[in-house]
């Protein structure tokens, strides 16, 4: 049956598994570095420092990282990136565990973590490309939305109740996580990348679905027709260089209008989402309010979601997505309404959790919209253009909001600016090339 195609694909359940540990890790850690930057510095501009840190490293790297990803076996890079989180989540918990643990040295940390997830971390990503048929991509999108809720439902609140336990105890769980997402990375088809054969790995690769017992759908066939289009409009040389295979990455993706059109909500929507989830943290961590409760911030926005997210399937392919889009960010800008009036935890939790309802289609719709269309051979550039484009401003973003919180109504201050560029987001999704893009059965008619 189609509903269950995706977890007949060959691979496709073991990188969910080695993907779903990284996030999952993850999600540990860095709730709990937000927690340990406050304990080790005593200030919200300190704290918001240190949790930006690693964001910006990572967001300045990924590029260079996209492209090793194009470039090199993307196996291999993962199984790096694991064994890499692994170490330093031993050296950050030993350091936690004896009381040796300093601002500096955790913000050293945090930036090792960055060089591991920027140069490493986007070869996961590419790597699903080769796995699935693009007819899948929509699904494999709704699916990861879904394991995305479920994360942010018990992330936090299992690293805050971790925390009160010891506080090294989330960080040794995550390195556990990694040590699993090695194992399951090595059960992957290795997926050296040979330049300037493109066409013959997307070739072998359909060979090899086809000697599998899959059945390769006229649509797959158009899909796979499309996306050798682009790849035969890159014209690469036999053997290009890393700078240029870099420079070509960023220019293939901004020459496509709705790429470009997505990567400029995606930045609008994910500085109001941090300003608001990064300034709730640090505004109770600085208030006393026990982890455990801060870690329900993002447990209620993942409940939402993970409704959401089993909306999404259904939604997803009977909705226009560029419909999705507009609907999705006017509820959201309606969300950080109350949050302008007041800081209290019981009217913040609600609003950051319903906030999450809409989330997991938008993502869906346009993740798996723009991704589906990227040829494989660009998969890991366009990933990175996508991402550091996105995220590079998000990144500075708990700097900034540390030392707003530190003003005078602080909160009621960064959560109207939150709301002012969710508003942009909106305008874009409305008054750009988005708006039009259709439901996923007619994706490959589609122009990127």
């Amino acid at each position: 049956m189609q509903r269950f195609a995706l977890w007949r694909s060959r691979h496709y359940p073991a990188w969910f598994v080695a993907d779903t540990t990284d996030v999952f890790a993850v999600s540990l850690r860095t709730f709990a570095v937000s927690l340990l930057a406050y304990a080790v510095s005593q200030s919200k501009a300190v704290t918001g420092v240190i949790v930006s840190i690693e964001s910006v490293g990572t967001l300045v790297l990924t590029p260079i990282g996209g492209t090793l990803a194009d470039r090199q076996d993307r196996r291999r890079m993962t199984l790096a990136a694991n064994a890499a989180g692994f170490l330093l989540c031993l050296l950050l918990g030993g350091l936690v565990a004896t009381n040796r643990l300093g601002a500096i040295t955790l913000a050293v940390i945090c930036l090792l973590f960055s060089l591991v997830v920027g140069l490493l971390g986007p070869a996961n990503d590419a790597m699903l490309k080769s796995l699935i048929p693009t007819s899948l991509f929509a699904k494999a999108q709704a699916v990861r939305e879904s394991r995305e809720a479920v994360v942010g439902l018990t992330g936090s609140a299992v690293s805050g109740f971790l925390y009160k336990i010891s506080r090294c105890v989330p960080i040794f769980s995550a390195a556990v996580l990694y040590a699993l997402g090695f194992v399951a990375t090595l059960t992957l088809p290795s997926s050296a990348r040979r330049r300037g054969a493109g066409a013959d790995m997307d070739m072998s690769e359909a060979d090899g679905q086809k000697a599998d017992g899959e059945t390769q759908t006229v649509e797959e066939g158009k899909s796979a027709a499309s996306a050798h289009t682009d790849a035969d409009a890159l014209e690469p040389t036999p053997n290009p260089g890393f700078w240029r295979e870099l420079g070509e990455g960023w220019r293939w993706a901004l020459s496509k209008k709705r790429f470009a059109a997505a990567i400029a909500l995606g930045a609008l929507v994910n500085i109001s989402f941090v300003a608001a989830q990064t300034g709730a943290q640090i505004q109770f961590v600085a208030e006393g309010i026990n982890p455990v409760k801060i870690g329900l911030l993002d447990t209620g926005m993942g409940a939402v979601s993970l409704v959401g997210a089993l909306l999404a399937n259904y939604v997803t392919e009977k909705v226009p997505t560029g419909t999705i889009l507009w609907v999705s960010l006017a509820w959201v800008g309606c969300c950080f309404v109350p949050l302008i009036f007041t800081s209290s935890y019981l009217p913040v939790l609600c609003s950051l959790s319903v906030m999450g309802l809409p989330l997991p289609a938008l993502n869906s719709g346009l993740l798996g919209f723009i991704y589906g269309k990227t040829p494989d051979e660009m998969q890991g550039r366009a990933s990175a253009v996508f991402e550091t484009a996105v995220g590079l401003l998000g990144a500075f973003t708990p700097a900034l909001t540390g030392v707003i919180l530190q003003l005078r109504h602080g909160f009621s201050i960064l959560m109207a600016a939150a709301l002012v560029l969710a508003l942009a987001a909106l305008a874009t999704a409305l008054f750009s090339p988005l708006r039009t893009i259709p439901r996923p059965d007619s994706w490959d008619e589609a122009e990127l």
